[in-house]
């Protein structure tokens, strides 16, 4: 019996132990101001967040941050392996994470979010007051968070396609590791092919970026040959129009128009909450304002119900007493008088009857006519004697 290396290939892609590919930021609206387009596009040319950034498992709070600004090493769960680039639509980048936080990562990605903390140099504000970032100045870190911030999120965990078995009995799955491996341990590579990799090299003044051939060694070892050739990346910009909305920022202080750098806290994942929150509060806002609605329309009808009724009683009223004329009908109409903003009619009754035996006193109710004489003549003795025929003294 002989005793060989043998490797197992399920012949399907399997997952790149924590490496993902990150969407840090678009643009957009967040919750410290508006982030145009043009400005992350010069923030992935100036390497604003460079292959090396922290991310963390959740911002710091008000007091961490106060307390321990440089975090917690408990909660660095990796970094980004290249520098965020422009992919027509985002600054995204690759990253890495460590254990045990890159199992966890792994199985939460879909549900959790990404956030940048950044410097920014702020210069006017929009019309809704929300200040505008004219110029990502410097990263602090690209952290994990609960709930997305402008855009941040995991878009993919990346996996390694299976290869065949090399000398040695070693799998070369993982070519990014393996190049890895041969940069030493602060350098990532940033692009490869067959034949070189890319990567980012320590020079007097900070780092240069270069690229080099390289050679796979008969164990699956990576051996850079040759000279490191100093190269640079070229981003083309397409035209487009730019979002007329776009993502935030919370100043130290400055006036509109008036240039000012602002060292900031960036904290896009409580943008998503306080949209949320003015949502539910904008849709209160709307149930109230059609209730108050409805409930005039419905008092508006009830005073239009009574005042009908209140003029139907009148008439009756009126009409039972008889004997008005349109006018003075009309008269009484201007006076009826009113008992909580409804027809008093007892009152109104009391008033029309009182009208109605005026009129009729006017009118002679109560004397007789039409009976004889209505007129009276004076007659002395003698007038009546001389009527009679009576001489007196004969």
């Amino acid at each position: 019996m002989t005793t060989q290396t043998i490797t197992e290939a399920l012949g399907t892609a399997t997952p790149r132990s924590g490496r993902m590919l990150i969407q840090i930021i678009t643009p957009g609206i967040g919750s410290s101001g508006v982030y145009p387009r043009e400005v992350l596009e010069a923030a992935a040319g100036a390497r604003v967040f460079p292959a090396g950034t922290q991310m963390f498992a959740d911002h710091p709070s008000a007091s961490e941050a106060q307390d321990r600004p440089e975090r917690s090493i408990r909660d660095l769960a990796g970094v980004l392996t290249q520098d965020a680039y422009w992919d027509g639509t985002a600054l995204v980048a690759e990253a890495k994470t460590y254990a045990p936080w890159s199992e966890v990562l792994a199985q939460m990605h879909g549900d959790i979010g990404v956030s940048i903390r950044a410097s920014a140099r702020v210069e006017e504000s929009d019309e809704q007051g929300r200040p505008i970032i004219a110029e990502l100045v410097e990263a602090m870190s690209v952290d994990f968070v609960t709930r997305a911030g402008r855009g941040g999120r995991v878009l993919q965990l990346l996996e390694s396609a299976v290869q065949e078995t090399l000398p040695g009995g070693l799998v070369a799955g993982d070519l990014e590791q393996r190049i890895d491996d041969a940069l030493g341990p602060d350098l990532w590579a940033r692009d490869w092919t067959d034949d070189w990799v890319v990567y980012d090299q320590h020079t007097d003044t900070g780092r240069q970026l270069v690229r080099q051939a390289y050679e796979v060694g008969p164990d699956g070892r990576i051996t850079l040959t040759g000279d490191a050739i100093p190269v640079a990346r070229r981003v083309t910009y397409d035209a487009l129009n730019p979002p007329s909305s776009p993502a935030g920022v919370a100043m130290e202080s400055t006036q509109k128009g008036e240039p000012v750098m602002a060292q900031i806290q960036i904290d896009e994942a409580e943008h998503k909450r306080l949209t949320e929150a003015a949502e539910k509060v904008a849709a209160a806002e709307a149930e109230k304002s059609a209730a108050i609605k409805r409930a005039e329309e419905a008092e508006a009808q009830i005073t239009a119900a009574n005042e009908a009724a209140d003029a139907a009683a009148a008439d009756r009223i009126i009409t039972a007493a008889g004997g008005f004329t349109a006018l003075e009908e009309k008269g009484l109409r201007a006076d009826m008088p009113m008992s909580d903003g409804r027809l008093d009619v007892p009152a109104f009754e009391r008033l029309v009857n009182e009208a109605a035996a005026e009129k009729a006193e006017a009118n002679g109710a109560g004397r007789p006519t039409g009976v004889g004489v209505t007129e009276s003549t004076s007659y002395t003795e003698t007038d009546l004697d001389a009527v009679l025929g009576i001489t007196k003294g004969a």
